[in-house]
């Protein structure tokens, strides 16, 4: 049965991606009703629908503004080639949460994750792997209500269950908090600083990426709902209860253990802006990483995964040996800054900033950044021999800090510079993104009109022929793609075939769609920008796949016809009936049988 948000729930997800409070996109790994004293059943065990992978769990009203629930876990750590042990434990409200303890022997260092606002702790196994094949211990769990854990999701209870697998960790495990790492993403990332900041409990290191500050959300979401009483009766308790314990600022100063802080500088949901604010409070040795072309997490899982993996792996690694953590110094100083006034009175600014770095190792490659309170950002690649390294930039904005990070995954350009030595994966992926940014820019016109579909209607964005042909020539081979990353060019694809006004030109465009599909469409995980689901499905590739079937019916191809029509239910998203079910599709014959 398909699950159909209520309107409050569904305007609820709007506020919360307008507030960009929203975190990763998860699902979970493990079905209602199973008994907690065993590994959870395999996906194919269970033969999961995507129905029951995007099954919501229960919050109240104000909750289902923030968090998004799912209730099966879509796999377990044993898929990922992980030994785990299923544990449980309680939090201060009674609730018992589950969670996965991944054992690696010979070890005594942990790091705890706390994962996003969505979904449940399966789809963080992704992070759980790379720790534990760096040589850690990791526990994961799920906050109540979400996943395999007891009781309704709540805002007001989410900072108590980060609570509680930490007093899991020091209380049942018998670890010292000095053995423990703390990773956060997203909204775990202030739950990360909220249980790294207690007093006397201080873990040996902590990691954040895409940390924000709550009570500027909460300052926008008031005025977003004033007309609202019970949700800002709701918020003013969230606010009061929560938001005092969970604050970023105030929790960076009381932790003096090292702390990374990354942060994706094209971050749309959680801007990092925030980051760059809290990174000012921080009271231990902090290094800050605002990574170049990369948005929202997860999307540094792929866009730079090897150098993401190093970066995390080797923070911890060296929080956890006897040396001291090194923080590359990195000043910089504005000698001259010109303000032009342009016509209209638009105000630039043209400073050359003068950036110096100190080399605690010689001949490494250096990221410097530097930023603004705004969330400006601007990058300096460093390769020198020099114990200290000056650059000049000219900027268009005024600095208020300079970050300078080491990389371990380039290319000398023997010039003083560098560049990134990436993944095929991480390639392929920026490659598509670049070609995402064309079709959003260049290739989709802002008129929307209706196109005939194999008997029904969809309503589109127009594309240009001519920018249709120029994609055309410049398409990857599939068989060179990433099999991971093919399922994005289908997504572009479609949409600008949709919207091409030639009827010959649109069906030729749908069927190279075809040619990007995932093999297993439900078993399909996709990362990207604030992107981390399983169960591929997209409106404008199913609707594609109907064109497709609507002229091989035409062309008498009817096995064809049922193909393409199964890959249209496999692909359209729940929310949208498909006016056909799996027997209507054995009984099509021809093309008069389109009036679905």
């Amino acid at each position: 049965m398909r699950n159909h948000p209520s309107s409050s729930r569904r305007s609820a997800r709007v506020v919360v991606a307008a507030m960009a409070f929203l975190a990763l996109a998860l699902a979970n790994s493990r079905a209602q009703g199973e008994d907690p004293s065993k590994p959870s059943a395999s996906p194919a065990e269970r033969k999961l629908t995507r129905a029951d992978i995007h099954e919501m769990r229960p919050t109240d009203l104000l909750s289902g503004s923030f968090v998004l629930p799912f209730a099966a876990h879509v796999t377990d750590p044993g898929e990922f080639g992980l030994p785990f042990e299923l544990v449980r434990f309680p939090n201060r409200g009674g609730s018992s949460l589950a969670g996965w303890f991944l054992d690696h022997k010979g070890t005594d260092r942990t790091i705890l994750v706390c994962m996003g606002n969505t979904g449940n702790m399966s789809y963080m196994l992704f992070y759980a792997r790379m720790l534990y094949e760096a040589g850690f211990d990791v526990l994961l769990f799920d906050y109540q209500g979400f996943g395999a854990s007891d009781g309704v999701a709540s805002v007001l209870s989410i900072a108590g269950d980060a609570e509680a697998a930490w007093r899991y960790l020091r209380e049942t495990r018998k670890l010292e908090p000095d053995s423990i790492g703390v990773l956060g993403i997203s909204l775990g990332s202030v739950l990360a600083l909220m249980v790294a900041s207690r007093e006397g409990e201080t873990p040996r290191a902590v990691v954040v990426e895409d940390v924000f500050r709550p009570a500027d959300f909460l300052d926008q979401l008031r005025a977003m709902v004033k007309e609202n009483f019970a949700l800002r009766a709701g918020l003013m308790m969230a606010e009061r209860t929560v938001l005092p314990a969970i604050d970023p600022m105030e929790n960076l100063a009381k932790i003096d253990c090292p702390t990374l802080l990354v942060h994706g500088e094209e971050d749309w949901l959680l801007p990092p802006a925030g980051t760059i604010g809290c990174a000012s409070a921080a009271a231990g040795p902090a290094r800050v990483w605002l990574v170049p072309e990369v948005g929202h997490a997860p999307e540094t899982l792929v866009a730079v995964d090897r150098e993401y993996e190093h970066q995390l792996t080797s923070f911890f690694a060296e929080a956890f040996s006897d040396d001291p953590v090194e923080v590359v110094g990195c000043s910089f100083d504005v000698p001259s800054a010109k303000v032009n006034v342009e016509e209209g009175g638009k105000q630039t600014v043209g400073a050359d900033v003068v950036v110096e770095v100190d080399r605690p190792k010689p001949r490494r490659p250096v990221l410097v950044t530097l930023s603004n309170e705004a969330g400006r950002t601007a990058h300096l690649r460093i390769y020198t021999d020099a114990p200290v390294a000056t650059r000049t930039i000219r900027l268009d904005f005024f600095p208020s800090r300079a970050d300078a990070i080491e990389y371990g995954h380039v290319t000398d350009q023997g010039d003083g510079t560098w560049v990134e030595d990436l993944s095929d994966y991480a390639r392929d992926y920026r490659a598509w993104r670049a070609a995402e940014r064309s079709v959003l820019r260049d290739g989709l016109t802002l008129n929307v009109r209706f196109i005939p579909i194999g008997g029904a209607f969809a309503r589109v964005r127009e594309s240009s022929p001519e920018y249709w042909e120029q994609l055309r020539e410049q398409l990857p081979d599939p068989a060179s793609v990433d099999e991971r990353v093919r399922p994005h060019w289908a997504e572009i694809l479609a949409q600008v075939a949709l919207g091409l006004p030639d009827e010959a030109q649109r069906i030729a465009a749908a069927r190279r769609v075809l040619d990007y599909l995932p093999a297993d469409p439900l078993r399909h995980y996709t990362l990207g920008n604030a992107k981390l689901g399983v169960g591929f499905e997209d409106r404008a590739v199913a609707f594609s796949c109907r064109v497709v079937a609507h002229e091989a019916a035409q062309e008498g191809d009817i096995e064809e016809a049922r193909r393409c029509l199964g890959l249209y239910l496999d692909l359209l998203p729940l929310r949208i009936e498909p006016g056909i079910d799996r027997a209507g599709v054995s009984a099509i014959e021809g093309v008069d049988d389109f009036d679905f």
